[in-house]
């Protein structure tokens, strides 16, 4: 079943939905000669174990493989993930506030402006590009830390979005072009789902703790499946999980205060740290900057080797 391009985490949502595992053909934020596939299970993001199982399982392949054309894209998971954040706030609950789109080669582009024009926000456009660009949250280039404080001279916005290539990280600036660390973003999330169990890796900041809002907060070795299987040991209560590079990922079903609900989604996404640092600023009254001002000062840094 060939569903076209769409982001990881909507990808995920459609294996838990229809009840079968999923493959997803993805360079991801990594160079394009290094393109990979990413498996999933009909409940979500395989684990550690799968991994090794993965590697381990001998496959004998007799003969030469027979190619064939594509099957039409089909798009109903798609749609699914967008009414996933469209349904969860108020039609209108953005209206006035205006978020601008750093479009370059995220698959999930598309996907941004229609969750965001669909909840009321006036949405621009930036930089689309036809060719794959890759982008670490986590280890940003000097040019896009420079095009984001271009673009909040040059604009008026609320909140600037981005995500790496395949759409299950998020890249968020605030009003100022400022671009936001990612294990802050989670913090910030979590704190508006009301979660009380917290998983993060050791590679995040303090702020998990420091913040005092939730019960316990849980660290891992450095990898969403690490996460994950912390995440599966917490039985009881609000359970979420978060990276440094910004992916929150959902471990159980939450009810917001206006009563709608949000199934857990346990891998990597993007929207749902947008949403919620966006609706925490409408319900305060206040900018990006100043719900980020909100958490201790923490001073943190992160970069990459390459080559």
């Amino acid at each position: 079943w060939y569903v076209g391009r769409l982001p990881t985490p909507a990808l995920a949502l459609g294996c838990i939905d229809y009840q079968c595992p999923g493959v997803m053909i993805t360079g991801s934020h990594i160079p394009f000669d290094r393109n990979g596939l990413k498996f999933y299970h009909p409940s979500g993001e395989i684990t550690k174990a799968d991994e090794q199982a993965i590697t381990q399982t001998p496959l004998e392949i007799t003969g030469s493989p027979t190619l064939v054309p594509l099957s039409k894209e089909d798009t109903p998971l798609l749609d699914r993930y967008n009414a996933r954040y469209t349904q969860l706030l108020s039609a209108d609950c953005l209206t006035g506030k205006s978020v601008a789109i750093y479009e370059h080669s995220s698959v999930a582009r598309d996907a941004l402006a229609q969750i965001f024009e669909g909840l009321g926000a006036q949405v621009v456009a930036l930089s689309r590009s036809d060719d794959f660009v890759p982008i670490d949250t986590e280890a940003l280039s000097d040019d896009d830390v420079q095009l984001a404080l271009r673009w909040a001279g040059q604009l008026s916005f609320d909140l600037l979005v981005s995500t790496d290539g395949d759409g299950d990280r998020p890249l968020i600036a605030d009003e100022q072009g400022r671009w936001l660390r990612g294990d802050d973003l989670g913090v910030i999330t979590a704190q508006w789902l009301g979660i009380e169990h917290l998983v993060t890796p050791i590679s995040s900041s303090t702020n998990a703790e420091r913040s005092g809002a939730f019960a316990t907060v849980s660290r891992t070795k450095i990898g969403s499946p690490y996460v994950i299987e912390a995440m599966q040991k917490k039985h009881a209560g609000r359970v979420a999980g978060y990276e440094a590079n910004g992916g929150v990922i959902l471990g159980s079903e939450i009810t917001l205060s206006n009563d709608t609900t949000l199934r857990a989604l346990p891998t990597r996404d993007a929207v749902l740290p947008m949403l919620a640092l966006l609706a925490r600023s409408v319900e305060q009254h206040t900018t990006i900057s100043s719900v980020m001002a909100t958490l201790p000062a923490r001073a943190t840094v992160s970069g990459r080797l390459q080559n």
